[in-house]
């Protein structure tokens, strides 16, 4: 065998006599066909190497067994739970009205109140296509409505006086509000009730089926007539609450009880 620190012809790549042949830490002795590394000249780099490795590996299973960087289940990608833009989780309205027994909402009865103007709700007359103004609030007859459940989110709001119930027959902002009679398909005559939370709480918004429009009265005044316009939570006269004479015993969602 030719000695460790010389290499003769016989050596040279290529060759197939006898000998060892190493390139870096590992290589082929020809001899007996079994794979050699220069371990001790190289320990170093090969403990490096195997660390990395470790690690990778860990991580990989640590992101497949928990589906995220934090353990939790992966969401990226998938339906975000808020939505963009500037709604105040704190005002908010939603359909539901804020109940915690699980029943179903009852019919409400009462005065209805604009929040921006603190006046009441009223139709001037019985007729067909009598536009509803605000008005001082008093017990009458033509100022008390019944909000009645329709579907799990929607109403009719019928007037005590003229037993017709509040709709919108067009679709542009500030088409005006008018009874017409109860009987006939959801549009223009159902209204979702979008109750608020926080400072809004026990507060509504009605949004009209078909138009998807808010009722709103426009400035403090009396005999300011209601109509409909896009909805915005930010405005109090698109914001209304139920004021009832006789509340029935136990709260009642968004019905003030007399002081």
């Amino acid at each position: 065998m030719t000695g460790a620190g010389a290499a003769g012809d016989g050596d040279r790549p290529g060759d197939d006599s006898g000998g060892n042949v190493f390139h870096g830490p590992a290589g082929v002795q020809r001899g007996s066909g079994n794979l050699q590394v220069n371990f001790h000249e190289h320990r170093a780099g090969v403990l490096s190497a195997c660390a990395v490795a470790l690690v990778c590996v860990a991580t990989v299973v640590v992101v497949w067994v928990g589906g995220g960087p934090d353990g939790g289940p992966d969401t990226r990608g998938g339906t975000a739970g808020v939505t963009p833009g500037n709604t105040d989780p704190a005002t908010a309205p939603g359909t539901t009205p804020p109940r915690s027994d699980g029943a179903d909402p009852p019919a409400l009865t009462g005065r209805l109140v604009n929040v921006g103007s603190g006046l009441c709700l009223r139709v001037p007359h019985t007729a067909d296509d009598a536009v509803p103004v605000q008005d001082t609030c008093t017990a009458a007859a033509d100022r008390t409505w019944t909000l009645t459940p329709r579907s799990a989110s929607t109403h009719t709001l019928r007037n005590a006086h003229s037993g017709r119930c509040l709709a919108v027959t067009g679709r542009q902002n500030l088409s005006p509000a008018r009874q017409l009679g109860c009987a006939g398909g959801p549009e223009g005559r159902h209204w979702e009730l979008l109750w608020g939370t926080g400072d809004r709480a026990g507060r509504f918004m009605l949004r009209v089926i078909g138009a998807a429009r808010c009722l709103v009265v426009q400035g403090p005044a009396a005999d300011r007539p209601a109509a409909q316009v896009s909805c915005g939570e930010e405005y109090d006269d698109q914001w209304w609450r139920l004021s009832a004479p006789q509340a029935r015993s136990g709260r009642i969602p968004g019905v003030e009880r007399p002081g």
